[in-house]
């Protein structure tokens, strides 16, 4: 009798097995995109798509590329656009069955323009300028010129007694951007002040992450494209392990950790910011301490310039960051909002819940701080920070606290500058969906 008790409760078991594994198999397949929206406009090239599959092993592809979905179903890839219109197609496949979802994106470039004087006397000056895109409108101090189809255009300007500003305003398809440049006249002789240099091409990151042995941490890059990059240039980016803070002596990566850029080359256009990662991935055994790491930008004839430089700290506790629970304020409306740091993941939150910016600063180097948002589509309630354990660096974690007012997609951007150089900046760029 127990026997056969034995072999009813198997042969159920077995059923129950069967029927949880066909339950599991008839699940649909679905793909889900996060971001970019369907239908949306970018102003850069380079989108990171994020999405999730309802079966994690299923084999997935984006655009042709083959991709793997996380443990719980998440994916990600960057694609770079091309001008226009752009179709991104994400597909699964999973026990026989086939999937596709099909979002449409439009890229528009970022106007760019700036001036270079090419002659000048008492009574005159000729201007030359170029803009991206060539179609771009231009105005210089008001009145529209001509423009070739290389973006190149010129300008011959009257000159008086005392300061003359010569301003040039380019606009396309809803962008705008402006250049301007001061000709003094004393006794008919013309001088020109110092000129402001914001043109080049910059690479700024976090100027410290922490990472606990054995686990990983992702940094986000951001390169600021400057007016005087050609279109589609190729800029590749490399990392270099160095001795201290701003050194360019080259010093091997210890035993235990490795440090891989996401994407590593891209192709820029002039007055865009681009978001990369660097992945740092460390064993269990790596050598505690401090390294410093040189993340910088090597152009087509394989000079590397535009560095940035970040301090990496592996410790082997929880507390590795220097900041507790206690950095942000607990009390209403902060308790309960989601914390975000990684400008390079996208902010997913509901219309009129609260959600945290972070952002880490070093009061030392660049003390002031502007936060730029459309306030009809967020508003900003609240900011304060707190200082990390790391005296010497005075690093700070700066707070804030937004609400989103509207459905649909905007940015939030961070800068951290100088009270007198407008242009050493550290900023991130936050993308954020409102549902």
């Amino acid at each position: 009798m127990k026997h056969i008790s034995s072999v009813i409760i198997l042969i159920t078991l077995m059923i129950i097995s069967i029927a949880a594994f066909s339950c599991a198999s008839s699940q649909p397949l679905e793909i889900k995109i996060d971001y970019p929206l369907d239908g949306s406009t970018l102003r850069t090239n380079l989108v990171k798509i994020t999405g999730e599959v309802s079966n994690p092993a299923a084999m997935l592809t984006i655009n042709g590329i083959d991709i793997t979905a996380s443990q719980n179903g998440s994916f990600n890839q960057y694609l770079q656009l091309s001008e226009g219109d752009n179709e991104i197609k994400v597909s699964a496949i999973s026990n026989g069955e086939t999937i596709e979802k099909t979002i449409k994106v439009m890229f528009i470039p970022e106007v760019s323009i700036y001036l270079q004087s090419r002659e000048v006397t008492g009574t005159y000056i000729i201007v030359d300028g170029f803009v991206f895109p060539p179609q771009a409108a231009v105005e210089v101090n008001g009145i529209p010129v001509m423009v070739d189809t290389q973006g190149v255009f010129s300008v011959k300007i009257g000159l008086s007694e005392g300061n003359n500003i010569i301003e040039a305003i380019a606009t396309y398809s809803g962008s705008e951007d402006t250049d301007a440049m001061t000709v003094q006249i004393q006794n008919g002789q013309p001088t020109f002040p110092p000129p402001v240099v914001y043109n080049q091409t910059r690479v700024v990151c976090d100027s410290q992450i922490s990472v606990i042995a054995g686990q990983s941490v992702v940094l986000v890059i951001t390169e600021s494209a400057g007016k005087e990059v050609q279109p589609l240039e190729e800029h590749q980016f490399r990392f270099t392990p160095v001795s201290e803070e701003y050194g360019i002596d080259a010093v091997p990566l210890p035993d235990g950790m490795s440090l891989n850029i996401t994407p590593s080359k891209i192709n820029v256009y002039p007055n865009t910011s681009y978001q990369i990662e660097m992945t740092v991935q460390t064993s269990k055994d790596v050598q505690t301490g401090n390294y410093w790491i040189m993340v910088y930008e090597e152009n087509n004839s394989g000079n590397p310039n535009f560095r940035g430089w970040v301090k990496i700290v592996v410790t082997n506790h929880a507390t590795s960051s220097g900041l507790s629970s206690a950095s942000i304020p607990t009390q209403t409306p902060w308790l309960k909002a989601k914390v975000y740091t990684d400008a390079g993941q996208p902010i997913i939150v509901n219309t009129g819940d609260n959600f945290i910016v972070g952002f880490m600063m070093n009061y030392n180097l660049y003390p002031v701080i502007k936060e730029i948002y459309d306030d009809s589509m967020v508003t900003l309630l609240d900011n304060t920070f707190a200082i990390t354990d790391d005296k010497n660096q005075a690093p700070v974690y700066r707070w804030f606290l937004f609400k989103g007012l509207k459905t649909g997609e905007t940015q939030i951007t961070i800068k951290q500058c100088s009270h007198l150089v407008e242009t050493l900046e550290n900023q991130k760029i936050f993308t954020v969906i409102l549902q």
